[in-house]
């Protein structure tokens, strides 16, 4: 293993909007990253124990954008982090709140700005194996929210050390300026569809987007309420609600237990290949 999870004392559970002290720490092993093949990991419900959480800690840290930084630099970065538990619905930070990079280890993140009036818009969600918070290790405050969809287990490092070991290695400064660039491209993505696209368009482009995330061979769901949905794309949840009952008389979506199932993608976003950017 990379590394091994101590419990230095009772694992917190966050029912509020703030970070209470982590129950997990870690103590290094050996500093090899690639090649590394992480334990099998539990399918259902939050890691239990340490071995559990190590376990999904590796297989993170093996799918992330930041595996290529330099081992010392990322065991550092492991051993100084700390477990953080967020139930269903809880939100881990806020606009406006200080600097906080986290590694999703278990669970979905959404992630999503605040207008004046208090709607909500989702940028995008976080899988295990997202970073967050990176591209704010230069300075400032946090500009988004982010908040568990399914209870989650997110590894909070340190902002000071991540920064540190930017400024003392060209090869984290690459790495990160890498991860951050791959954030900006999906984020302009999201500037085009709102921009160039019609209602219609932006609920057919984020069905197919969220269907296609499924494993191949399953049914292509997007797993998401109508409010999920219209948070996505920006519209109040009874103009979905109609595109929806237009998009399932034409037989091209149907409502089921886990959200949407489309069922014609190719009539949803016929144009698809155009709306990305490279």
């Amino acid at each position: 293993m990379l590394y091994q999870l101590s419990y230095v004392g009772e694992i917190h559970i966050l029912r509020g909007s703030r970070v209470r002290q982590s129950a997990v720490t870690g103590t290094g092993e050996n500093g090899g990253v690639e090649g590394t093949r992480a334990a099998s990991a539990p399918r259902r419900g939050p890691p239990r124990s340490r071995e559990e959480y190590r376990a999904l800690v590796d297989a993170a840290v093996a799918r992330s954008a930041l595996v290529g930084l330099p081992a010392p630099a990322l065991l550092q970065l492991v051993e100084r982090g700390i477990r953080l538990d967020a139930k269903v619905r809880t939100t881990i930070y806020r606009e406006g709140d200080p600097p906080m990079v986290v590694l999703v280890v278990y669970g979905t993140l959404r992630i999503f700005a605040t207008a004046e009036d208090g709607r909500e818009f989702t940028m995008f969600w976080a899988h295990p194996g997202d970073w967050i918070g990176h591209s704010l290790v230069t300075g400032g405050s946090l500009d988004v929210s982010a908040q568990a969809v399914s209870d989650a287990a997110v590894h909070v490092v340190p902002v000071e050390l991540l920064e540190q070991l930017a400024r003392a290695d060209a090869t984290v400064a690459w790495e990160l300026l890498r991860a951050t660039s791959a954030r900006v491209r999906q984020l302009v993505g999201f500037v085009r569809m709102l921009a160039f696209m019609d209602l219609r368009q932006r609920v057919s482009h984020r069905l197919v987007e969220l269907a296609f995330r499924q494993p191949a061979g399953s049914a292509l769901v997007a797993e998401v309420s109508q409010q999920d949905l219209a948070d996505l794309v920006g519209s109040p949840r009874t103009s979905i609600a109609r595109i929806l009952a237009d998009l399932r008389e034409a037989g091209i979506v149907r409502t089921v237990p886990r959200g949407i199932q489309v069922l014609q993608p190719e009539r949803l976003v016929p144009n698809r290949a155009s709306t990305t950017t490279g």
